[in-house]
């Protein structure tokens, strides 16, 4: 299975959005935390040249923006039917 990782910080509505849309369709995912984890903002850091959060990373692919803006891709990177 694909593996994927939503990189947080604080308290975001997109974050809780993004991590409600991989529940609801049963997709096991790791939260990262960046303001509590240095190892974790070290790791995003490396792998994307993103200035907002939250980021979703699915195997390889890169998803940042709003929930709105990531929706699609995580779900064609997932292969879920609908985006929704």
């Amino acid at each position: 299975m694909t593996t994927v990782t939503v990189y947080t910080a604080g308290a975001c509505a997109t974050s809780r959005a993004v991590g409600a849309f991989l529940t609801r369709h049963a997709i096991p995912f790791t939260e990262q935390n960046i303001d509590h984890d240095a190892q974790a903002r070290a790791e995003l850091l490396a792998r994307a040249d993103v200035s907002a959060l939250p980021v979703t990373q699915v195997g390889d692919q890169i998803f940042s923006g709003t929930f709105r803006d990531q929706r699609e891709g995580i779900a064609r990177a997932l292969r879920l039917t609908g985006g929704r």
